[in-house]
C-alpha cells in the first residue's frame, strides 16, 4: 500500500480563481504512480484539465470504496463567525474548546431544526470527512472526501455501521424556479 499523504476524491474546485463543478467523480492523486494505477481502472478517465498535475476525471458518477478502518467516517458541526470557530460539537456534544469539551452543546437532535438554525446563522453546519480506499485499486492507498452537504449528511447518517464496502454518487438535481439551475449532489449507499 502507497504510504504518504492522502489522495483526494471530489467533484469541483478552483480553476484560475473561479470555481468549477463535474458531473463525474475526480480524483487527485497524490503521485503519478497512483494517477497511473488510477487510468488503468477507468479506461475512459482522462487526465482533469482544471486541476493539478495528477487529478484524473474519471468519466463516472459512481465510485466503489471501501472504508479504511475506524474512524474512517468523521462527522462534526461548526459555526464559524468571525473567521473564528463559534461552536463545534459532534451534534451531541462539545468537541471544543477543551473547557467545554464532552458537555452537551445543545443542538437540536433532528437534522432540519439544525439546518434551520444553520441558514439563520445561529446554527453549525455539517463537516464530514471520508477516509476510503477504492475498491477497484486497493493498493492505491488512502483518500479522502469532504462534503458539507445537508443531504450527505443525512445518507451518512443512515448507513450501515456493518457496511465497509460502499458507493459514491453523483446526482444532477434541477431546482425549478424563476432563476432554475442544476446542482450536484453526493450520495453514499452500501455496495451492492
Amino acid at each position: 500500500m502507497t504510504i504518504g499523504r492522502a489522495s483526494r476524491i471530489h467533484f469541483g474546485g478552483l480553476s484560475g480563481g473561479r470555481p468549477y463543478v463535474s458531473e463525474y467523480w475526480i480524483i487527485s492523486a497524490a503521485t503519478a504512480e497512483i494517477a497511473g494505477q488510477i487510468k488503468s481502472i477507468w479506461p475512459q478517465a482522462r487526465r482533469g484539465s482544471r486541476g493539478g498535475p495528477f487529478d484524473i476525471d474519471t468519466r463516472t458518477d459512481r465510485l466503489a470504496c471501501r472504508l479504511t478502518g475506524p474512524g474512517a467516517v468523521s462527522v462534526e458541526m461548526k459555526l464559524w463567525k468571525n473567521a473564528r470557530v463559534a461552536h463545534h460539537c459532534d451534534g451531541r456534544d462539545f468537541l471544543s474548546p477543551v473547557r467545554l469539551a464532552g458537555r452537551l452543546c445543545g443542538c437540536p437532535p433532528g437534522i432540519d431544526e439544525r439546518k434551520t438554525l444553520a441558514r439563520m446563522g445561529s446554527g453549525p453546519q455539517p463537516v464530514i470527512l471520508l477516509k476510503l480506499s477504492l475498491h477497484d485499486a486497493p493498493d492505491a492507498g488512502a483518500f479522502e472526501f469532504a462534503s458539507n452537504s445537508w443531504d450527505f449528511l443525512g445518507c451518512v447518517s443512515v448507513l450501515p455501521e456493518s457496511a465497509s464496502t460502499l458507493e459514491l454518487r453523483l446526482t444532477p438535481t434541477t431546482v425549478e424556479g424563476r432563476s432554475g439551475f442544476t446542482y450536484i449532489r453526493p450520495s453514499i449507499f452500501p455496495y451492492r
